[in-house]
């Protein structure tokens, strides 16, 4: 995966995020679309959120792609394990997902998958896959719904975090989150018994103040936004 210059770089997120051509690692430096306040659905407000949520990923660690389609998802995906190394993963077991043929891929291409039941050997995975519920786009914080097809250890114990959202699932601030999920109150569905916030990668620092990523969880986290 080549990301190319600074410019070349905006240039594919904006139009990407915009009108689904292509993806593209984006800048920490490149000034992206600024939050405009609570979204109104459009798909264009939702190209802004997209814009301002990348822009607060790279501010917390976080390396930030984009992809249109199944095919984008799946390339972008093959290329992203033969770059990290990796012989194996976990992924959620979620509608999304497995409309995307993410796990069968990657067992074509030679990976071992480990099962999300099986936590040591979930503790072996090179990656754990996911998809993310929801993002916040002026945190840049991911929020992960527990359920039978979507254990938290996949997010957790593997060092390496890959998470999948789609770009409709992008939300303005908490305050949008937390009507979503009255939303879900109300119309009597099923709430999680834990929601997980990841805002960048595990963090942690000693008496002295020096950070180390990765002691409680990935030490490394990146997001794909599907649109």
């Amino acid at each position: 995966m080549t990301t190319g210059s600074r410019e070349e770089i905006l240039h594919r997120i904006r139009k990407g995020l915009g009108r689904g051509e292509g993806g593209g690692h984006v800048d920490s430096e490149a000034p992206l679309p600024q939050n405009t306040g609570p979204s109104s659905g459009t798909g264009e407000k939702r190209s802004d959120l997209a814009g301002v949520f990348a822009e607060s990923l790279t501010g917390v660690n976080t390396s930030v792609y984009s992809a249109s389609g199944r095919d984008a998802v799946l390339e972008f995906i093959r290329s992203f394990v033969r770059e990290k190394g990796a012989d194996s993963f976990s992924i959620w077991e979620t509608e999304f997902l497995k409309s995307l043929g993410i796990k069968e891929s990657l067992e074509v291409a030679g990976l071992a998958v480990k099962s999300a039941e099986n936590k040591a050997g979930m503790a072996l995975s090179s990656v754990g896959i996911t998809e993310a519920d929801y993002a916040i786009a002026d945190t840049g914080t991911l929020v992960l719904l527990s359920g039978p097809e979507r254990p938290r250890g996949v997010s957790l114990i593997p060092p390496t975090h890959l998470a999948i959202v789609r770009k409709e699932n992008i939300l303005s601030d908490i305050s949008e989150l937390f009507d979503k999920l009255n939303q879900l109150h109300e119309n009597q569905e099923p709430i999680p018994a834990c929601t997980t916030f990841v805002t960048g990668p595990s963090r942690t620092a000693d008496i002295e103040l020096n950070l180390t990523l990765g002691v409680h969880g990935p030490k490394e986290l990146y997001v794909l936004i599907v649109f």
